[in-house]
């Protein structure tokens, strides 16, 4: 309220509307907007705050040219637009909210799936780099195996087939990454 003003207060819905009838607007505006009002004459003021889920966001203010009585009706009309601009203004906010965090999301989707495509390149290398020398591995031991550069022991065979038999688990291991 401005001080030196008329102030009636009326109890709605969407909280107090504070009425003043302003004849001196004195403190409460800049001097310049005082002085602006006075200039056009402005003698009526009526500011409804804009509520929603119980946050006050502002208000909504009506200046006039003549002192008025406000009905009843009047009263609600004003509680009413000023309880649909709260809602709106929440909403509008609720929505850049939503828009920010789907930008969060995608964002955090791309870099999720630029990781992937890191690890599945990485695997990939993995795999080629260990599959070149463990084939060459497994080969000359099967030639070894067959004979083919000479006779082997009993104790050399077994150990032939041990090589063999992990050479082959990590190939598996690797192929299935």
């Amino acid at each position: 309220p401005i001080p030196g003003a008329e102030v009636e207060k009326g109890r709605m819905s969407a909280g107090p509307i504070d009425l003043m009838f302003v004849p001196q607007l004195q403190s409460g505006f800049r001097r310049s907007e005082a002085e602006g009002l006075r200039k056009q004459g402005r003698v009526f003021y009526a500011k409804v705050p804009l509520v929603a889920r119980g946050e006050t966001l502002g208000t909504l203010s009506l200046f006039g040219n003549e002192r008025r009585e406000l009905t009843r009706l009047d009263l609600n009309i004003l509680t009413l637009l000023a309880d649909q601009a709260a809602v709106a203004m929440h909403n509008a906010r609720l929505y850049k909210k939503t828009e920010k965090q789907a930008v969060q999301l995608r964002e955090a989707k791309n870099a999720l799936a630029n990781a992937q495509a890191s690890k599945s390149e990485f695997l990939n290398i993995m795999s080629h780099e260990f599959r070149t020398p463990l084939n060459l591995i497994m080969g000359y031991t099967e030639i070894m195996q067959e004979e083919l550069t000479g006779n082997i022991t009993a104790e050399q065979s077994s150990y032939l087939k041990r090589i063999m038999k992990a050479s082959e688990d990590i190939l598996a291991l690797v192929i299935s990454v």
